[in-house]
């Protein structure tokens, strides 16, 4: 056991057969999994015409740390609405806690029955960038024939929830 420790030599990685990818394919891989995050693996194939599978492609980008995760869905947002929401809070940081109690809040959201715009997406992305704006989806209230919930809470509580078959003004 004691020999084991002072004689211990670092053997070389071996392997039974060659690697798939070349040390040039491996970083175009990456650029151009970075610069298209949405991109799938069978997309980066087709793209780069590399002759080796998905699977394959999926370990690089894995082991550069860009695992497959669902994007976050963030409000497609102007210069305006920013600046509006920016001057918004300014103007209400030195607002009273009562006052705030007064204030009811609402959201809504709308269910797609269907495939199509409801359909998942998934983006390669580093950890801790979820809501850096290219690796997240733009979403809009609008738009097409959905069922939406729409609900209601306050500092006295939760108030009802509403269902709506159509388009809501």
């Amino acid at each position: 056991m004691v020999y084991n420790a002072i004689n211990y030599e670092l053997k070389p990685e071996k392997r039974d057969t060659l690697r798939k990818t070349t040390n040039l394919e491996n970083p175009r891989i990456m650029r151009f999994s970075e610069n298209s995050p949405f991109a799938s693996s069978r997309e980066i194939k087709a793209e780069l015409k590399l002759e080796i599978s998905d699977v394959t492609i999926q370990r690089r980008l894995l082991k550069e740390n860009l695992n497959v995760r669902s994007p976050r869905k963030v409000p497609l947002l102007s210069q305006r609405h920013t600046k509006v929401r920016f001057e918004f809070a300014k103007s209400h940081l030195n607002w009273p806690i009562s006052k705030w109690r007064n204030i009811l809040w609402t959201d809504e959201s709308k269910m797609v029955l269907f495939c199509g715009a409801g359909s998942r997406q998934y983006v390669r992305r580093p950890p801790s960038t979820k809501y850096i704006p290219d690796y997240a989806v733009k979403t809009v209230k609008h738009g097409g024939f959905k069922i939406l919930i729409w609900a209601v809470f306050s500092y006295s509580g939760v108030g009802p929830i509403q269902m709506f078959d159509g388009i809501m003004d």
